[in-house]
């Protein structure tokens, strides 16, 4: 299930809640401005309204019969910086945080990091350089996983999440740090040609993950499909460096016979 990027009735709530939505450096809210795409509908995490909203869809899901768990996805801000193969599609480049993409500057969580720090992120020069800033973003958007996993572990299922690469890379990309979270189960979404990179790019992201993840969570490595021999080396190298299981996006990227009896095989 999507949870801060809103999923369901999206026009309604949109209608109904503009309140709701994240805000931008510049002071602009998603419901008044785009960020890369029209679903992009993310909100604000510091508000109580939304995180009750959140989790009673969370509960709904939890009381349909036969479910073993809840996977959570989009629980995060937009992307302060995009994967660079994505950069030409949205002719930007993403050397530094620009304030149009970055996100987590609604009121209600401007007044909540006021009263604990005594001062406005917006005042700062640059408020990319402030890691009290970033963290407490992050910090919130760990709050709502772990009341999202309270109730689902209440129901006695599954709880599981797709953030990005790793902690660290997901935590200056888009606010996750989800080493924190409470998770059976976590697919890091580690699409090496996203970025551009070989299969040593897995290596490591498994192994950073192995050490930053919450020592509760079982490691699965989400990669991306190859209608070729370096699917399995990059199983391998998610295998070889301690991950415990494999998400493929999407199966149907094994288009040829060949490869879909080897994957058969390997699996």
């Amino acid at each position: 299930l999507w949870t801060m990027n809103l999923e369901h009735d999206r026009e309604k709530i949109i209608k109904e809640h503009p309140e709701w939505f994240s805000v931008n450096r510049n002071g602009k809210s998603l419901v008044e401005e785009k960020a890369y795409v029209d679903y992009y509908k993310f909100m604000c995490p510091a508000l109580p309204e939304v995180r009750e909203y959140i989790k009673n869809k969370i509960k709904a899901y939890c009381e349909v019969e036969g479910l073993n768990g809840i996977a959570i996805a989009y629980h995060r801000f937009v992307d302060v910086i995009l994967p660079t193969t994505l950069w030409p599609r949205y002719g930007i480049v993403h050397d530094r945080e620009y304030p149009e993409w970055d996100y987590g500057y609604h009121p209600a969580m401007i007044e909540l990091f006021q009263s604990q720090y005594g001062y406005d992120p917006r005042e700062q020069e640059d408020p990319s350089t402030d890691d009290k800033w970033l963290q407490f973003r992050c910090d919130q958007i760990t709050e709502v996983a772990n009341e999202i996993s309270e109730v689902v572990h209440s129901y006695g299922k599954v709880m599981a999440a797709s953030p990005f690469l790793t902690p660290a890379m997901s935590r200056k990309m888009v606010r996750q740090d989800w080493g924190k979270w409470n998770l059976d189960i976590v697919f890091p979404m580690v699409y090496s040609n996203f970025y551009t990179e070989d299969v040593s790019f897995i290596s490591d992201c498994t192994i950073e993950n192995v050490r930053d993840k919450n020592a509760m969570t079982t490691l699965y490595c989400g990669m991306m499909a190859v209608n070729g021999p370096e699917m399995f080396e990059s199983m391998d190298a998610a295998f070889n460096n301690g991950a415990e299981g494999i998400a493929i996006f999407t199966i149907n990227g094994l288009r040829s016979q060949e490869v879909r009896a080897q994957f058969r095989a390997y699996a």
